[in-house]
């Protein structure tokens, strides 16, 4: 029979919950599972009650006698304050009219009006059920300011750490690299003659069409508004109802992290490089002349793929997501609307502002994966690369 622990156990670990600590931190705090953490506070929250439950002796009926007003009366008097705002505007919606009852509760009734009314049912129901939900003991979990408080304040430090493990010296170095490498490319006629060839050799009708697909995952009017509220809501749920972490909130969150702390860069250097289209122009830097000196496609596109690799510790994996980073730094090449200069740099600055992001995540200086730097030494220059597992 498992472990009964006292109410003043309970109290202490609930305690702990409510100062902030995570659910996983305070069960290897007490040396109990997870699971009794996560069970503990939903009942609190659900009931209002943390005594242990009486033991049961015997097994329990499996099915009992229903009448339909026995069952609305014990359900309004029961501790639920949800359920019973739920139960008590289903019967009153119900009672408006009589046939109505009995076309839900008795099934000698004709199925065409039993299957209306049920979807009547259905239908309040789900209405109500977000309100349901929230009216279920308010006092057992913080309330919506106080949550709104707290989310505010750790999303607030946790992108004020991003930006410091961006913009900072230890980064000046990649920032000159970058450039150094784009510039060559833009001020040369490499740029064109990519263009040229890619041209000539790999605008398919397959490469369109992939082109269109992967085009979509640069779009910011979709993909900002997307992750932003995604993200919001996972982490604020998170102080509201202390949900676990999943791995898909953690993407939003660090994708919508990634776009704010990279888009500064993004938008001044589009400005201060001015290059142009190669549908209208030469890739020459012509500082405020034009405002496509960095391809703001792939830096969206790049960003959520970056992140994906670099939440996953499968190298197979890894790599299959760092590919996908690039489909959309490509499109705009087979566009015409960027140059290679321009895709390569917005690529590169979503791979840095992951990397600030994984950073303040992974509370280290590199995160796990593969970090790209550039070595200077003896009048030489090169790349470097380095995979921390």
């Amino acid at each position: 029979m498992p472990q009964s622990y006292s109410l003043d156990f309970r109290e202490r670990v609930l305690k702990d919950c409510d100062a902030g600590l995570r659910s996983e931190d305070v069960a290897q705090k007490y040396s109990v599972s997870a699971s009794w953490v996560y069970d503990l506070r939903r009942r609190r929250r659900e009931t209002g009650s943390i005594a242990p439950k009486q033991q049961r002796h015997g097994r329990r009926p499996k099915l009992e006698p229903y009448e339909p007003e026995q069952f609305f009366r014990r359900s309004i008097e029961g501790e639920k304050t949800g359920t019973v705002l739920i139960l008590t505007i289903l019967r009153i919606f119900l009672l408006r009219k009589r046939s109505c009852v009995d076309d839900v509760l008795s099934p000698s009734k004709s199925c065409g009006t039993h299957k209306l009314s049920m979807i009547r049912a259905g239908l309040l129901l789900f209405l109500l059920l977000p309100a349901g939900l929230c009216a279920q003991n308010p006092c057992a979990s913080p309330t919506y300011s106080e949550a709104l408080f707290h989310f505010g304040n750790r999303e607030r430090d946790r992108i004020f750490t991003d930006y410091s493990n961006l913009y900072n010296r230890n980064n000046v170095g990649n920032y000159g690299f970058a450039l150094l490498g784009a510039g060559i490319l833009a001020n040369t006629e490499l740029d064109r003659q990519f263009q040229n060839w890619h041209d000539q050799h790999m605008h398919s009708g397959f490469g369109k069409e992939l082109g269109e697909f992967s085009k979509v995952f640069g779009e910011g009017k979709y993909f900002i508004p997307i992750m932003v509220s995604s993200a919001f809501t996972y982490r604020f749920l998170q102080e509201k109802s202390g949900i676990s972490e999943c791995k898909l909130g953690e993407l939003t969150d660090r994708t919508m992290r990634g776009y704010f702390v990279g888009a500064p860069t993004l938008l001044t250097m589009q400005w201060v490089l001015g290059g142009d289209r190669p549908r209208d122009g030469e890739s020459y830097w012509r500082p405020f002349q034009h405002d496509h000196g960095i391809s703001g496609h792939a830096f969206m596109g790049a960003v959520p793929f970056i992140t994906a690799a670099q939440m996953t510790d499968k190298p197979c994996v890894k790599g299959v997501f760092y590919v996908l980073s690039t489909f959309c730094a490509w499109s705009r090449i087979n566009d015409d609307a960027h140059y290679l200069s321009q895709a390569l740099l917005g690529w590169y600055l979503a791979y840095l502002s992951v990397r600030a992001v994984s950073a303040t995540e992974g509370g280290r200086t590199l995160p796990r994966g593969l970090t790209i730097f550039p070595v200077t030494e003896n009048n030489a220059v090169g790349v470097g690369l380095f995979y921390q597992y």
